[in-house]
Order: structure tokens, then sequence, then C-alpha cells
């Protein structure tokens, strides 16, 4: 529970410094962003080639040669807080963000880690594991900053077909140590939900979202894991 806590506390940091190296949608990236030998993580990660639109952050030296179990960490799912829109407005969608009702927040919580869990469980690396021990690598899914584009309540007069992309987030996974708690890799990817719900944001259109994106990251540990299972620890030079 102590490596929980201490994750918690430390995610919002490290992510706000990912972000600085992440192209916003609609904007050009800057020259840092496209030097990848210069981009360094606060918490001493060196981004690697992109996979895809996929950042890609891994400590130097890393190796995941020497683990054969998986420990599944708790989730972590945080909403961007906005504001109510004032009543009667007409809003376009693509344009217009919506705060998510607690019940709703609640719902995509447990969901997104039973579908995190889920996708874990059908890939082929590592066995899943309940007990920590020194072959054991920890793995840990993030939804960060879930934004709603798609509203009818608050008396707001929005048309389901004007939203392109009713969710939104930053989809992160994070690969630690069992021993030390170090993070070893950690991807980053802005996703947007594909289609459009029937409803204002229906919950079946909803949980589609989120298991296409545990998908995402249980895909993504799978590729890093055969990259960084033969990869063999750098020397450290002076």
């Amino acid at each position: 529970m102590t490596v929980v806590i201490r994750n918690a506390v430390t995610f919002a940091v490290i992510v706000a410094s990912t972000l600085l190296f992440l192209p916003r949608p609609g904007l050009a990236q800057t020259p840092s962003a496209n030097n990848k030998s210069t981009a360094t993580s606060d918490d001493g990660l060196e981004r690697m080639p992109d996979l895809g639109s996929t950042q890609v952050w891994v400590r130097p030296g890393a190796s995941l040669a020497q683990y054969e179990k998986l420990f599944a960490l708790p989730t972590g799912v945080t909403f961007r807080q906005v504001e109510e829109p004032v009543s009667g407005r007409v809003v376009r969608g693509d344009e217009t963000v919506f705060p998510v009702d607690d019940g709703t927040k609640r719902r995509m919580r447990q969901y997104f880690r039973e579908a995190f869990l889920a996708a874990l469980a059908d890939t082929e690396p590592l066995e899943i594991s309940n007990k920590l021990g020194r072959d054991v690598l920890m793995i840990q899914g993030f939804l960060v900053d879930v934004t709603s584009h798609s509203r009818s309540e608050f008396g707001v007069h929005l048309n389901s077909r004007m939203v392109r992309y009713p969710w939104e987030a930053l989809i992160v996974l994070e690969l630690r140590d069992a021993m030390s708690n170090e993070v070893l890799v950690r991807t980053v990817d802005r996703e947007r939900s594909r289609g459009r719900p029937s409803g204002s944001l229906d919950w079946l259109h909803t949980k589609q979202v989120l298991d296409a994106w545990a998908s995402l990251l249980a895909g993504h540990f799978e590729d890093i894991h055969r990259y960084l299972q033969t990869r063999r620890p750098e020397v450290s030079r002076p």
C-alpha cells in the first residue's frame, strides 16, 4: 500500500514534465519535442523512438529480461476540472468541455480497472501474480485529464451528431521494479474516442471507449516487453 500512495503523490508532477514534450492537437511540435536526445523526464527517463504517436520513456540501461511475473497496481483516473456551462447556450461539441458527474466518475474508475485487468489477462509475456518479488514487474495504467465533449444536461443545446470525439484523455502506462519501486518505462498517448454515442454520453459507448484504451495499454506492454526483454543493461560510463 505504501507503493500505491507514493505513486499517487508523485504521478501528477511526473506527467506534468512529460506533457512538455507531448504535441497538442492542432499545434506544431516544438524543436525540443523533435530532438529526442535532449528529452529527459524529471525522474530520469529518456525518450526513445516513438511507437507511432505514442511517446516511450525508458530508464537508461533498463532491461526486462529478469522478470517472470506481472503485478497490477491500482489504476488511476483523473478528470479535468471544468465549470458548468451557461443554461440555454448553443455550443459546438468539438470545442466545449463539460463536467462529469460524480456517479459517472465512480463507474468509469471501477470499469477501467476491470477492463485493464482483463486486457492484461490476454497478454502473453508474463504470468499475472498477486505477490511481489524480485522477479516481479509492476504495471500501472492511468487515464489523466479525462475530458467530456458531450453533455445534454444543464439546458445546453448540443446535437450528438456534432460531437466527433465525446471523450478525450491522456493515457499513461508505467512499468516499475517491484523491489525498488523505480519506474523503468512510461508510455504516453493523447487519445480521443472513436464514434458517437446514441445519447449524450451513454454508458455502452463509454465502456467501449474504456475497453479500447485498456487494450491500447496492454498492447504497449507487449511491444515494450518484446523490445526490452532481450535488451542488455548498458554499462554506466563516468
